[in-house]
């Protein structure tokens, strides 16, 4: 069973910066609820990964404008 509380569903037509995104919400949640999938996204590289996938020029993790909360 998940332990991370649902973050809702993001959309960009940059797949880079969604999935920096997507690392960004689940590091600024509750520590204790995502402390193993913040484990494996560190065992995986997967902070290193956006990183060498921008230089490849897939994509940027920069944030142009702050990331919208649809309710």
């Amino acid at each position: 069973m998940p332990k991370l509380d649902d973050i809702g569903i993001l959309t960009s037509l940059d797949p880079v910066l969604l999935d920096r995104v997507c690392v960004d919400l689940i590091y600024a949640t509750d520590k204790a609820k995502s402390a193993d999938l913040m484990e494996r996204i560190e065992s995986r590289h997967g902070t290193h990964t956006l990183d060498h996938v921008e230089i490849l020029s897939l994509g940027s993790q920069a944030y142009t404008q702050a990331p919208t909360v649809l309710q």
